[in-house]
C-alpha cells in the first residue's frame, strides 16, 4: 500500500508471496554492476532484510529479472540470502541469464563491479545489440 504524506491511500496491490534465497542459488542475468549504484544502494540497505529481488523460474534456475546491485552489495557484506518473489520474465530474460554463464557469472558472487561510464558503455551496448539483432529477426 501506498500512501501520501497525509495518509491518504494512493495505491493498493495485491499481496506478493516472499520467500527466502541463498544469494548463490541465483542465477544473474546480466554481467556487470555500476560502482555508482552499489554506492547508492549502501545508503539504505541495513540488514538481509532489506533486500527484495524479482526472480522468475527458468529451466533448473532461479534467475534475477532485476536486483542485481542489490545482489552485489550483500555479497560484499557477507550476507547469505535475500527476500525474492516471482515475476513475470518477459521473452528475453532466460536468453541474458544463457549470456551471462557463457561470461562465467553463475551467481551474483560472480558480477563483475566497473565504473558508471564502463558500466553505460558495456551494458547498454550489450542490450542494444541484443534487440536490434532480436527485431532484425
Amino acid at each position: 500500500h501506498f500512501y501520501d504524506e497525509n495518509k491518504q491511500l494512493l495505491r493498493s496491490f495485491p499481496p506478493m508471496e516472499l520467500f527466502d534465497v541463498n544469494i548463490q542459488d541465483i542465477q544473474p542475468s546480466q554481467f556487470y554492476v555500476d560502482e555508482d549504484k552499489v554506492e547508492a544502494v549502501a545508503g539504505f540497505i541495513r540488514s538481509e532484510a532489506d533486500i527484495f529481488i524479482p526472480v522468475a523460474r527458468i529451466g533448473d534456475y532461479l534467475v534475477s529479472c532485476d536486483g542485481h546491485t542489490r545482489l552485489f552489495y550483500a555479497t560484499t557484506q557477507g550476507y547469505t540470502k535475500v527476500r525474492a518473489f516471482f515475476a513475470d520474465p518477459g521473452d528475453y530474460l532466460a536468453a541474458f541469464a544463457e549470456e551471462a554463464r557463457k561470461r562465467n557469472v553463475y551467481s551474483p558472487y560472480d558480477l563483475e563491479l566497473i565504473s558508471h561510464a564502463e558500466y553505460k558503455k558495456k551494458w547498454h551496448d550489450f542490450c542494444d545489440d541484443f534487440f536490434r539483432e532480436r527485431a532484425q529477426e
